[in-house]
């Protein structure tokens, strides 16, 4: 696309196949052809198959002197802009084998919050970190093919599988500095969103998950990174393997900066008989209880809050407050059980939701599969009525065989799933 021949030398003539469109340059013409911006270019080819063709040159102005008669062919992509409508730390990719970019100089959402304020941010490269196949065995390129930054967007080109991939932003000193969470799936969250009592209106399925039965990935609480249970199906960049820390055998920082730098690995907290006893259950010292957006502070705890710039939902969505399931007075459907989901009524009509059975990750390990539905809210966990807080703990959704909890204190180096609200 705008390839153009210099001016007065020579006939250029093009065909279009798809969003291909093939040059035959005279022999003895000079020709300088280029690209727009909106384009995901991948190289300028003697051929429109890409399964034969030999790419010529990967810069996106070509100037050169036929020898002979030339086809030249452009491969590319238009792309569509998923931060066009508000920025975030996911992004929905809806088609395989389509180019998407985002806005790679904003934080999140870009807002600030209680106790959080965004910087710019600065890149050089993007890297893909890892990549899930939702339903086959998962490869370098499956689901995402390609990915690039430039002028501060990362652009990338989906695969042939729907799945989930992390993709990172590095610095010239080879340093990570930010990660996206990119959702490749046809589901449309609004078409299927489910307003529970109270008013709030909840996607239908955890976030990344393949389905309302599938469990999804898992958040330590306050961190925009996902990961992937036991049986998940993960493709590592080989530089970037997937690690996991322990603080006490001296291995890692619990440190904001350091889940940033490396949002491949996930950091274990501090035991209980340690003698750093009030940094336990938590990846993070000292404790942040607004990572989410939550309001709290360092003696109240807070109902309110608003998306922040770690949240890790798409645009439009976020962490719920602690306080929904409960208004929602959210209860077991005892004859729409099945062995993978818990079916949950979410409102006086009697609609039901699905919640999967995924249990939880602790020390990078996942316990409860079998049992336990669980979903982070943004919220501080309270001790008991008229107590402070636990300033390790946060509250979760946690549903179990004998009984519902709305409000249950769950550590934060444990590793649960996200139900998005939306915003």
């Amino acid at each position: 696309r705008d390839a153009q021949e210099s001016r007065g030398l020579g006939d250029v003539y093009k065909r279009q196949i798809e969003d291909i469109e093939t040059f035959v340059v005279p022999y003895g013409s000079r020709c300088t052809i280029s690209v727009g911006d909106d384009l995901f270019f991948e190289g300028f080819y003697d051929s429109w198959n890409r399964e034969t063709a030999t790419r010529l040159t990967a810069q996106t102005s070509y100037t050169f002197t036929a020898t002979e008669d030339r086809n030249i062919v452009p491969h590319y992509l238009r792309v569509q802009n998923l931060s066009a409508a508000g920025t975030a730390n996911c992004y929905i990719a809806p088609k395989a084998g389509a180019a998407y970019s985002f806005n790679a100089r904003t934080m999140g959402n870009g807002r600030m919050t209680t106790g959080i304020t965004p910087r710019t941010l600065y890149g050089s490269r993007a890297e893909v970190l890892w990549e899930s196949s939702a339903y086959a065995e998962s490869v370098r390129g499956a689901v995402i093919a390609a990915a690039e930054y430039r002028d501060g967007q990362i652009r990338f080109r989906t695969g042939a599988e729907a799945g989930n991939a992390l993709i990172g932003l590095f610095d010239s000193n080879d340093n990570c500095i930010w990660s996206w969470h990119i959702w490749v799936t046809d589901y449309d969250p609004a078409a299927s969103a489910q307003t529970y009592t109270g008013g709030a209106v909840f996607m239908d399925r955890n976030l990344g998950a393949a389905s309302i039965t599938d469990p999804g990935f898992y958040y330590q609480w306050g961190r925009k990174e996902p990961f992937g249970a036991s049986y998940t199906r993960m493709a590592y960049h080989k530089d970037h393997p997937y690690d996991i820390t322990d603080p006490m055998m001296g291995y890692g920082e619990m440190t904001l900066a350091y889940s940033i730098a490396y949002p491949w690995t996930f950091m274990c907290g501090v035991a209980m008989n340690d003698d750093r006893y009030e940094d336990t259950s938590d990846w993070l010292s000292a404790q942040k209880p607004n990572l989410w957006g939550n309001a709290s502070s360092a003696t109240a705890l807070a109902d309110a809050g608003s998306k922040s710039i770690y949240d890790p939902c798409p645009p439009g969505w976020r962490v719920p407050d602690r306080r929904v399931f409960a208004e929602a007075a959210i209860s077991k459907n005892t004859g729409g059980l099945s062995d993978a989901c818990y079916s949950m009524r979410i409102n006086t009509s009697g609609t039901c939701a699905s919640y999967p059975r995924g249990g939880y990750l602790m020390d990078g390990t996942q316990y409860n599969p079998d049992k336990a539905a669980l979903v982070w809210t943004n919220a501080p966990a309270q001790y008991q009525t008229g107590v402070n807080y636990y300033k390790h703990y946060s509250t979760a959704l946690k549903i179990y065989p004998a009984a519902v909890e709305p409000l249950a204190r769950i550590s934060r180096d444990m590793a649960l799933p996200v139900r998005c609200v939306r915003e």
